[in-house]
């Protein structure tokens, strides 16, 4: 069996040890360091080591990790630290649990990760630093922008679009294609039957705007 590939995993919160799980389910990679800018994270962090937070990424080459995972739940901070990682001349890994069904001809990008019982389906698009958490479904067609977090048990319908930095909460419904603009946020439980306009909020059954935004 050949050396799993060593990687830093950025986040030491729930979302990072959800993540963390996934990484080591998937087989492909082992775990070498975490980082994260809360000192009080250090202890739940397992077996692998704390090696500080934002400034400890200039330190990953010498240690010989040059490739990672940015595991932050929040849309705008997953985006601002992927930048640092690129910057440090660091490369991001995709991580997808072997529970998650991905079509073959679905198409992830880097610091995506698919959770437990996602799905990704045929012809789906999927960009840079997505969450699709568990149990959550992109159906057929479907293209979902940079650094959008799709919810636990939110779905898809075929052909729906999703653009960049929106968040789709738990149990939301997309019924039918539509377009959920930039920075948007679907609440959880929601029934979205529209499009739904950049930096606002819906919410409800049908689902309807109820705020912008922050």
């Amino acid at each position: 069996m050949s050396e799993l590939e060593p990687i830093f995993v950025f986040g030491g919160g729930g979302h990072g040890r959800s993540v963390s799980e996934v990484i080591r389910r998937q087989g492909r990679y082992r775990i070498a360091c975490v980082l994260d800018d809360d000192e009080q994270r250090k202890p739940s962090l397992a077996e692998a080591p704390w090696v500080g937070g934002k400034t400890g990424l200039e330190n990953l080459r010498a240690r010989g990790i040059t490739a990672g995972f940015v595991a932050i739940g929040n849309n705008a901070d997953r985006e601002a630290v992927t930048a640092l990682v690129q910057a440090a001349g660091l490369t991001l890994v995709t991580a997808i649990d072997p529970a998650a069904v991905v079509a073959h001809d679905a198409s992830l990008g880097a610091g995506t990760v698919l959770m437990p019982f996602s799905l990704a389906g045929a012809a789906v698009r999927v960009g840079n630093g997505v969450i699709l958490n568990t149990s959550g479904t992109v159906d057929h067609d479907c293209t979902v922008g940079d650094f959008v977090h799709i919810g636990v048990g939110a779905h898809l319908s075929g052909g729906c679009r999703v653009d960049a930095r929106s968040f789709i909460g738990g149990g939301a419904v997309l019924g039918r294609p539509v377009t959920i603009g930039e920075r948007a946020i679907v609440g959880a439980g929601a029934a979205v039957i529209h499009d739904v306009a950049d930096a606002v909020v819906v919410a409800g059954v049908p689902a309807r705007e109820v705020s912008s935004s922050p």
